[in-house]
């Protein structure tokens, strides 16, 4: 293991637990309050439904968010031409507060093109316009504001978080 997956690692498992917290203090929060909808924090609209991705890293899909070299620990082999491309995807938003999502993507290695999708379950809560995500691979989140969602994923796992817009 690597000093930066490490640290990574350890990251993940410390933004886990602090989502954790949170998710378990929004619940309270909603439950202690009754879980009506004039709260002042929340949002308007409920965010319960499937939302479409739109954009990927601010671009229209199909969108390339990454391209270079690239390690897949997967294959156990390194790449030269790696190149991931977004094509569609959904987010679901069950009011049990769970979540299913699917993002699909065509990725060329080495100028060999593959399909497929990237398939996540966990958990959600909505704090104001920040919603927050719990998986098995840990948490993260976004915003909704005006009819949008925006998360932050790094697909490839490079570092760096990029936006990826949903609408309903």
């Amino acid at each position: 293991m690597t000093p930066k997956s490490f640290a990574t690692a350890q990251w993940r498992a410390h933004l886990t637990k602090l989502a954790a917290l949170l998710f378990a203090s929004a619940i309270a929060g909603t439950v202690a309050c009754g879980g009506g909808s004039d709260s002042a924090t929340g949002p308007t609209k409920s965010p319960v439904g499937v939302w479409t991705l739109r954009k990927a890293d601010g671009k229209s899909l199909p969108a390339q968010v990454y391209a270079g070299p690239y390690y897949s620990e997967r294959d156990d082999r390194n790449y030269e031409v790696f190149d991931v491309r977004m094509t569609g995807g959904t987010f679901t938003l069950d009011a049990d507060g769970t979540y299913h999502s699917a993002l699909n993507y065509v990725v060329g290695k080495d100028g060999r093109d593959e399909t497929g999708a990237l398939r996540v379950d966990g958990k959600w809560v909505v704090d104001g316009e920040d919603i927050i995500l719990i998986s098995d691979m840990g948490a993260g989140g976004g915003t909704i504001v005006d009819g949008t969602m925006t998360l932050w994923f790094d697909v490839v796992q490079q570092g760096t978080d990029k936006p990826y817009l949903y609408t309903k």
